[in-house]
């Protein structure tokens, strides 16, 4: 038995030295890994070099700009400063800048992010005042480099909110922005020409659960998609509000793609997008253009005397997207055509609201829709259920006819569950009894 302690021990002392070792691990950080803060109401007069465990950055007095050019580097900024700007230069790929409770003004651009695929992380209440808002380059016309398909994420628990005299942000060909957690990010146009987000060639803005993004100006997002086949890509799970906030006219419009030809504005994703316009239409996609809804619920709603939604050429839906359409103009008939992206379900179209109709049958593949006056109509792809099916299971049964019975007699807001009104008229009464006897067991 004596013989065998020293395997005991031997098999401690290994236990200790793994444990030993992990605790080490865990607490060792990767020098590239270290946070750098930078405190910018001390930036002003003077030049700047970073010094520290990171110091790839500086300041230049001269032209009132911070730079940060570190690869993979994490800088926190934390202050005020009323005259900075701040470039995340081409050489910080997958950089990341925490924003902590910060004031920036700047008679530029407050932010100009060049590098590939940079966070900004948000804790509480960060607010950019400028002339123009944030730049986020795709290619670099002047110094060559090409960032095609760079995408900068705004993330974490706080917000940020930017006005500016000019865009409120502005990306260059093929690139896109995400917001994800619950960060909150609104872009704010003050200016008399100039919109909350402007875009051109291929964009695509990600909006996370959890995740609010706000755009506001004289159109709440331009898309200058000036080539043909150019995609405006609006992927959003969370929440998406779009404001046109203007008097102009010609202008005022929620959700607007300047497009030359066969553009297209495409909304998936299982959150809300709201397109408001003032005095335009909540969603302008021009003459040729399309609009594509994917698994979303989207509102338009029109300003003074417009249409929820100007196109000429055609609205497609797939079978769990929804369009509320809020229409204001009192003294003309809007209308849509509608066609389905998936021509193989079995879903049906469904229109809702006192001054919405179509002469189609709802079973058609594309329909066209008609609205009248100052109304709300909402626009939906549904299930092809057997009529008198009122709780959708399948069947026409004895669960069906009690819940008939139970409405049998009620008129509008007093039938508890509207399913039951089965022809739609308002009332619950012989004539949808009739409807669900004449399928019943089947």
């Amino acid at each position: 038995m004596r013989t065998n302690v020293p395997y005991k021990k031997l098999i401690s002392l290994i236990i200790k030295f793994c444990l030993v070792i992990g605790l080490l691990a865990a607490m060792y950080v990767p020098a590239g890994a270290a946070v750098t803060f930078i405190d910018v109401s001390a930036l002003d007069a003077t030049d700047v070099t970073g010094s520290g465990t990171d110091d790839a950055w500086n300041y230049s007095a001269t032209s009132r700009t911070l730079f940060l050019s570190a690869p993979n580097g994490e800088y926190k900024l934390t202050g005020t400063n009323t005259d900075l700007r701040t470039v995340i230069d081409f050489t910080a790929t997958n950089a990341t800048v925490h924003l902590s409770d910060v004031i920036l003004m700047s008679n530029d651009y407050t932010f100009c992010i060049n590098s590939r695929d940079s966070s900004i992380t948000l804790d509480g209440v960060n607010t950019i005042h400028c002339i123009n808002g944030i730049e986020v380059l795709g290619y670099n016309y002047i110094g060559g480099y090409n960032y095609t398909g760079n995408n900068v994420t705004f993330n974490g628990t706080g917000c940020l909110t930017v006005f500016s005299v000019g865009r409120g942000i502005y990306l260059t060909p093929d690139v896109g922005i995400s917001v994800e957690d619950t960060a909150t990010v609104s872009f704010v146009s003050k200016g008399n020409f100039m919109a909350g987000m402007y875009s051109i060639g291929n964009s695509t803005i990600r909006v996370a659960t959890g995740a609010t993004l706000n755009a506001t100006g004289r159109d709440g997002i331009y898309a200058a998609l000036q080539q043909p086949g150019i995609i405006l890509t609006l992927d959003v799970d969370g929440t998406l509000n779009a404001l046109g906030d203007s008097t102009s006219p010609t202008n005022g419009r929620g959700l607007y793609a300047a497009v030359s030809s066969d553009a297209t504005i495409r909304i998936t994703g299982t959150g809300t997008v709201t397109a408001t316009g003032t005095s335009g239409p909540g969603i302008d996609a021009g003459s040729t253009g399309t609009i594509e809804l994917a698994d979303c619920t989207v509102n338009a709603i029109g300003g003074a005397g417009q249409a929820a939604i100007n196109t000429l050429n055609k609205i497609k839906m797939n079978n769990a997207a929804k369009l509320t359409m809020e229409q204001n103009s009192s003294s003309s008939t809007s209308n849509y055509n509608f066609e389905t992206s998936d021509t193989t379900s079995n879903y049906r179209w469904k229109l809702t609201g006192p001054d919405i109709g179509t002469t189609d049958p709802l079973t058609n593949d594309s329909i066209s829709v008609s609205i009248t006056g100052i109304t709300t109509g909402v626009i939906e792809r549904c299930p092809e259920y057997k009529i008198g099916d009122i709780n959708r299971d399948g069947d026409v049964n004895i669960l069906d006819l009690s819940i008939l019975l139970a409405n049998f007699g009620k008129s509008g807001l007093a039938i508890t569950d509207q399913r039951a009104d089965i022809n739609e008229d308002g009332d619950v009464n012989i004539l949808d009894l009739s409807s669900l006897l004449a399928n019943f067991g089947k």
